[in-house]
């Protein structure tokens, strides 16, 4: 399965607050499921970004925020980084023609005052977010998601800390669409197929 690396707040935009184009420099002829892996860094653009802001405001009062402007020191106990938060389905890229708005961008300003005007949109649907994070190193790029989460029925095994294929250290197990077949919380024993 593949991945891709989002700093935070726009992974936390994709997963839950409505965000559908992810602005790149590049493109891909990858469709399907797509992994979506929460950076390490917080972008301060899209701390600032009304849209996520607008996004986080309706989606919980818990949040605190001063003037538009998200604190990501306020954050770090509700925002995972570093981890896998979900699948969601990548069905397009292509370059920017001034479409896919509001996600979609003809331009930015990166953090070090470089201008991006070259851009593509990674056209993003149908968010599943995962129940609980689960840390894990992203990388550049579009990247495969580490074998010890894959198990050999083919399902995406989400573990505690990318551990081993243990059924009793298993958090959910996630269909090749990734969505979840089975949790934790459930109930119910794991799907007959998980063996270790």
């Amino acid at each position: 399965m593949k991945a891709l690396t989002i700093r935070q707040p726009w992974a936390w935009a994709v997963m839950a607050g409505g965000k559908t184009v992810e602005n790149r420099t590049r493109g891909t002829k990858h469709r399907g499921t797509l992994a979506v892996h929460a950076g390490r860094e917080w972008s301060t653009r899209g701390g600032q970004d009304p849209r996520v802001y607008s996004a986080i405001a309706l989606f919980t009062r818990a949040f605190e925020h001063t003037a538009g402007i998200i604190d990501p020191a306020l954050h770090h106990d509700r925002i995972a980084f570093g981890a896998l938060l979900g699948t969601v389905e990548l069905v397009d890229s292509h370059p920017d023609t001034g479409c896919c708005r509001p996600w979609g961008e003809s331009a930015y300003e990166e953090a070090g005052g470089k201008t991006r005007t070259v851009l593509h949109h990674l056209v993003l649907e149908d968010p599943r977010p995962l129940a609980e994070p689960v840390p894990c190193r992203g990388a550049l790029g579009l990247w495969t998601v580490p074998e010890d989460l894959l198990h050999d029925c083919g399902h995406l095994v989400v573990q505690p800390g990318c551990g081993g294929c243990d059924p009793g250290a298993i958090a959910a197990v996630l269909d090749e669409h990734g969505r979840v077949i089975w949790h934790e919380d459930s109930g119910e024993p794991p799907p007959p197929d998980v063996r270790p």
